[in-house]
């Protein structure tokens, strides 16, 4: 059946193994092979460590589709029913218009303090900085609130794992990220994406830290887009990556 998870690009949620899977095929109208390039994407930043949404992806002759496993829903193993875990997303946590001509709520730092205010704790604040530094480095430039969230589980809220993440290809290294990413807005330079570190409960060494170590996967994400791609699209993948705008 049709998905009610949101986004333009059609989707399906189908029952495996206990488990909602969100299949997102390639749509005829697109010119890469996005599921794929999708799948890339996540999977190595759960390599490096993120917490990032499980994905597999099912390869066929025709199309490839990726498939997301739903961290919203869980099986009760009492009711024999799925149960749904409260979740916000980054719109609802900033009180952001979504159709306004411009988004001077979208604010990364904004959505670090409404992970403070709720009670997260300082990791997921930490970890939403690295989040920040990875839509940098990949060309993540559709990073807009709808695709960040937090979810209640535990009795507290906590930042969902992330998703999502995909380069816009064609346009080479992102210029700027849909939200802000320091005092100057969405511009992507090293001084920018430091000004507000103490936001995302880092002090400036240990932010450059993590702008120095997430710059430091360029050329392995290379090697890993060459794993699942090919052809235009992996050169496409690559030219949008951009370990420089993490370094000045």
């Amino acid at each position: 059946q049709r998905s009610s998870a949101g986004g333009a690009r059609p989707k399906r949620t189908y029952l495996f193994d206990k488990k909602l899977i969100l299949a997102k095929p390639r749509d005829k109208f697109d010119h890469y092979d996005l599921p794929s390039v999708e799948h890339a994407c996540m999977t190595f930043a759960g390599l490096k460590g993120l917490q990032a949404a499980n994905t597999s992806l099912y390869r066929s002759e025709r199309i490839n589709t990726l498939l997301v496993e739903r961290f919203d829903r869980f099986f009760e193993e009492r009711t024999g029913r799925f149960r749904r875990l409260p979740m916000l997303s980054g719109l609802t946590l900033l009180d952001a218009e979504w159709k306004a001509r411009s988004h001077p709520d979208w604010q990364y730092a904004a959505l670090a303090d409404e992970l403070y205010r709720r009670g997260a704790p300082d990791q997921d604040r930490r970890e939403l900085y690295r989040r920040m530094a990875y839509n940098v480095l990949v060309g993540n430039a559709d990073d807009h609130p709808r695709n960040h969230a937090v979810i209640w589980k535990d009795s507290t809220w906590r930042l969902s794992p992330m998703y999502d993440v995909l380069p816009i290809l064609d346009q080479g290294p992102a210029q700027v990220l849909a939200m802000s990413v320091g005092i100057e807005g969405p511009r992507l330079n090293r001084g920018n994406l430091l000004s507000q570190h103490s936001h995302f409960a880092l002090n400036k060494s240990q932010a450059e830290a993590v702008l120095d170590e997430v710059a430091s996967w360029e050329a392995e994400l290379h090697d890993y887009y060459s794993q699942f791609l090919a052809g235009a699209e992996l050169d496409a993948a690559v030219t949008a990556t951009s370990g420089a705008r993490l370094k000045r």
